[in-house]
Parts: structure tokens; sequence; C-alpha cells
């Protein structure tokens, strides 16, 4: 019989090591399962000076890429509010009880040119006037403008990037946790940008206002 040599013994015990470590740090805690996440419920169609429209469509998907949404995301919401000055604001949120599939969170810069939309331009915002990271898109479908600001929650932390995300998810990985995410998306539709993300600046503000202090986190990041 042939005896066993030290490399041979060593290289077990190094496949071994990798086994455990690899059972050991795969997430197993899903933190959808610590909240009951129900966005119907959560985001009020009433705040401020803002009231929600019934019956509006923010925007129609192609079946292809609905299919795909309802593959990534537990849960998504779409409505339009209107303040007193009768000014209108669309809001999205798309959420998914686990990120860890690497699908990740689906951006506009995706879903809009899959409308026909072009996406004019693109502002990665760091640290915005609240202290927050967002991004600005401006886009355009024919005589309809639409600047967009969006951001991306990966377990409570808001997200800009790729990098930014995998980074959170590994954070958590770490902790044995499986991530929970969404991407929380306002619009609206008018030719002068800067008036518009005003306008959507102001919106944010009142329905972070409105929100319960146990969400903010879910939605605007900790």
């Amino acid at each position: 019989m042939q005896a066993i040599r030290p490399i041979q013994i060593i290289l077990m015990i190094l496949m071994l090591v990798a086994a455990a470590g690899a059972y050991y740090l795969t997430p197993t805690i899903k933190m959808a399962e610590q909240r009951k996440v129900n966005l119907e419920q959560m985001i009020p169609q009433q705040f401020g000076d803002w009231k929600m429209l019934p019956n509006q469509i923010v925007i129609e998907l192609p079946p292809e890429l609905a299919a795909n949404l309802s593959r990534i995301y537990t849960e998504t919401l779409s409505r339009t509010y209107v303040n007193s000055k009768g000014q209108q604001v669309m809001l999205s949120i798309a959420y998914g009880a686990d990120q860890s599939d690497g699908m990740g969170v689906h951006r506009p810069e995706v879903c809009y040119p899959a409308q026909g939309f072009n996406v004019l331009s693109r502002v990665e915002e760091p640290q915005s006037e609240n202290n927050k990271s967002q991004v600005k898109l401006l886009t355009k479908l024919g005589e309809r403008i639409e600047p967009i600001t969006y951001w991306m929650i990966i377990a409570d932390q808001r997200v800009i990037t790729n990098r930014q995300h995998k980074l959170v998810q590994l954070k958590q990985g770490l902790k044995g946790q499986i991530s929970d995410g969404l991407i929380f998306r306002v619009s609206s539709l008018g030719a002068n940008k800067a008036n518009e993300w005003k306008l959507q600046a102001e919106f944010i503000d009142e329905l972070q206002l409105a929100v319960p202090t146990k969400l903010k986190g879910l939605f605007f990041g900790q």
C-alpha cells in the first residue's frame, strides 16, 4: 500500500476547512422573514399636501419584462399622487425578499429604454441635500420628458452603484443574513428638469415624514 505523503494530508485538511467554511458562511437568515412587507399598507395614500389618484398607470411594461420583474420581486407598488396645485408625481417601488441571487434590483436605466425611452442624462449624487445618495435621470419618449429620482435599498442601506450593492450583500452574508431590498423611484413630467427634481424632492420629504419611524430604513435607508 502506498503511504500517504504529507502534502496529501495538508491538501485534505485544506479541503475540509474550505468545505466547513463554505457551510458556516452560507447565509441562512432571511431579513424578509423578520418583517412582513406589505407596500400597499405601508405607503399612505394621502400625506402632507399629496393624495393618490386612483386608476393611474405609472408605466406600462411589456409582457416579457413584467414577467421578469415578477420573478425578481416579491411586491411592487405603482401610484400617481397629486397636490393642491394640481402637480403630479409618480411613485414606483419594487421589493425583493431575496437579493442574494445576483439579479438585484431593476433600474430605470434598463426599464425605461425597454419602453422606448431615451436616457438623456444620468447623475449620481453620493451626498444629496438630505445626506442621502440618489440617482437623477432625464428620459424622453417623443414629446414626453420625464425626469426621475431613484435609489436602491439593500438591508436598510441606501446604495446607488453595483459595487455598493455587492459590498452590503457581502457584509450581510458574513453575518449569515440573506438581504432583502427594493428600488424606490419617483418621477414627473416636464421639460424644466430642475423644477421637476425640486418637486420630487418635496414629495420625498413629505412622504418620509409620513412613514412610521420603524419603516424609514426600509424605504429611505439608515
